[in-house]
């Protein structure tokens, strides 16, 4: 419905449900007064084979992660996995702790920058893992 949620809530008491639209980015925005993080996050790793997207849990630190491949896709191997993570903010330095997946967790530090906009974010830094993995990294913030 052109970037509308919709929201059913029944009305207390009456069997009438009530339905109210809100625009897409009503849910990043009531977190903005303490951080810049966003409600959902699309980006990559090294040479963008590893792709992912990080959903947030309301204005938590915690978000539902996806990563996946395409190019190993293609030769059949292992391509995607999902996983939940923490974001931590202090200013603009952002730390993301990627528990283990298949025996191997991975840290990822990053440097917050406004593109344009409060709305218009984005993060870049270096991921280092258990299994001695270091490449940079860049997320868009929205």
């Amino acid at each position: 419905m052109n970037g509308l949620k919709i929201i059913a809530l029944a009305a207390f008491g009456c069997g009438i449900p009530l339905i109210t639209a809100q625009p897409a980015e009503a849910a990043p925005k009531a977190c903005r007064t303490t951080d810049n993080l966003g409600s959902f996050w699309s980006g990559h790793e090294a040479n963008g084979s590893w792709k992912f997207e990080f959903k947030r849990r309301g204005c938590s630190n915690v978000w539902d992660a996806s990563w996946y491949n395409p190019s190993i896709a293609l030769r059949g191997g292992m391509h995607k996995f999902n996983g939940v993570i923490r974001i931590y903010q202090n200013g603009k330095n952002i730390t993301i702790n990627r528990p283990s997946s298949g025996g191997v967790s991975c840290t990822y530090n990053g440097t917050l920058k406004r593109v344009f906009d409060e709305i218009n974010t984005s993060v870049n830094g270096t991921y280092k893992c258990s299994n001695n993995y270091v490449g940079p990294w860049f997320s868009n913030v929205r």
